[in-house]
Parts: structure tokens; C-alpha cells; sequence
């Protein structure tokens, strides 16, 4: 009735637990493929912005803290960039409408000290890490998947094989074509697992390479700020 070299017969011819091995992994791939193709739009979106950004600002060669229109909130360099100019405000006891008003002159209301300026480092610094956590979250689950996905599926075939022989045994026969069914829909669980772990490691590895390349952008940026604040004159 089925194709014999189809891996839907193979399926039958598994016992009980191989099925499920095997529609466990198949609904462990739509997740897998789910987690990858969510993080990658979250970070090409991140990456893209963060480009668009760098090259406004070396196009502008102007005072950094007259970007405030330009810098999406919900973008990480954003929020980094909001983080920097509330403990600037807070240490100069002013509010961000007369900030903005000095920074069109590149003024500041005082000079800042070394120690204030890496309270606002510090701040920036606090902002990467939490939109670390942010692009790093679900990436553990991903880790995961392609850890145990060959472990499971090597586990449906060691018992489907163990099952085929202990039937073998069971009625003293030793035809290969009498178990060789049992074995075949033993190893579907071996071949299901591989094509689970093998998609989500090269998206677990291409989703690590951009978030380092993420990571440096907002990194770079808060060197970018904090040397920013040493070209503003004091208001006389």
C-alpha cells in the first residue's frame, strides 16, 4: 500500500516510542526554525539601524547630544543613548529641554568630572548588558535543541533496534527480512534527529556572529558618547 523506501512507511513500521521520538522532534524543529527566524528579523533589524546610524553621524560631524529626534526607543543603541543622557541630567540637575538648548551650542551648564563621566559610562555600560540579555535571550533554548536533538534520536533507534532483536529472539528466527522493517523505522528516529540539530546549529552559530557584531556597535558607541562629552565647552 506504501512505498517501502518511503520514510512515511518507515514511520509505521516503528514501534510506539519511535513515534513519538519522532513527532517529539518534528515539533521541536517548528520550534527551533520558529526561535531562529525571530531572532534573526530582531537582530538584522538591530544591525541595520545601528549601520544607519553610524553613518548619519559620521556624515554629520556635529555635537552628539542634538541626536535625540533620531535615535528609535526601541532600537539598543537607543536605549543606551537615553540611559547616558538621564544620568547626565541627573548629575548636572537639569532637565533635557536646557540640555538640548546648550548642546546646540556645544555647551555644557559645567564642566563634568572624570568620575562623573564614568558615572554616565557606567550607566551606558549597565544598558549594554541589559540589551545583551535582551538579543542573548532564547539563544539558550536554540543551544539546547541542538544538543539533545541527536541524543533523542539516537535513543529511538537503540531501543528500535533493541525491540527488533528482542523480537527476533522471541520467535527464534533470525530472518532479516522480519526485522528489517523494525530497524529501518528504528533509524528514522536517528535520521529525524540529524535534520533537526543540523539547520539549528548553523542558525545558532550565523545568530552568534551577529550579535557579537551587535554587541561591538553598541560598545563602540559608548566610547563614541563618552568621548563626545569632552567637546563641549562650558557655558561662560
Amino acid at each position: 500500500m506504501f512505498d517501502e523506501s518511503s520514510p512515511y512507511y518507515y514511520f509505521l513500521m516503528s514501534d510506539n516510542f519511535g513515534r513519538f521520538i519522532v513527532l517529539l522532534l518534528f515539533f521541536v524543529s517548528i520550534v527551533s526554525w520558529f526561535l531562529m527566524l525571530e531572532k534573526w528579523i530582531e537582530v538584522k533589524t538591530a544591525l541595520k539601524n545601528a549601520f544607519q546610524l553610524k553613518s548619519q553621524l559620521q556624515d554629520r560631524g556635529s555635537c552628539l547630544l542634538k541626536c535625540t529626534q533620531e535615535f528609535d526607543a526601541d532600537h539598543p543603541i537607543g536605549k543606551i543613548y537615553s540611559s547616558a543622557n538621564h544620568q547626565l541630567i541627573s548629575l548636572l540637575h537639569t532637565n533635557e529641554h536646557e540640555l538640548l538648548s546648550f548642546a546646540h551650542d556645544n555647551l555644557l551648564p559645567r564642566q563634568i568630572s572624570s568620575i562623573e563621566i564614568e558615572s554616565v559610562r557606567k550607566s551606558m555600560e549597565q544598558s549594554v548588558n541589559d540589551e545583551i540579555l535582551r538579543y542573548e535571550g532564547k539563544m539558550s533554548s536554540l543551544s539546547t535543541i541542538v544538543s539533545v536533538s541527536p541524543f533523542c534520536g539516537l535513543l529511538g533507534t537503540v531501543y528500535g533496534v533493541m525491540t527488533s532483536f528482542g523480537g527476533m529472539a522471541e520467535h527464534g528466527s533470525a530472518n532479516i527480512a522480519a526485522i528489517a522493517p523494525g530497524i529501518a523505522g528504528a533509524l528514522l528516529t536517528t535520521v529525524a534527529g540529524l535534520l533537526v540539530a543540523i539547520p539549528s546549529v548553523v542558525g545558532y552559530n550565523l545568530l552568534t556572529a551577529k550579535i557579537r557584531t551587535l554587541i561591538s556597535h553598541m560598545d563602540n558607541f559608548t566610547d563614541f558618547y563618552i568621548g563626545n562629552l569632552t567637546l563641549h565647552r562650558v557655558k561662560k
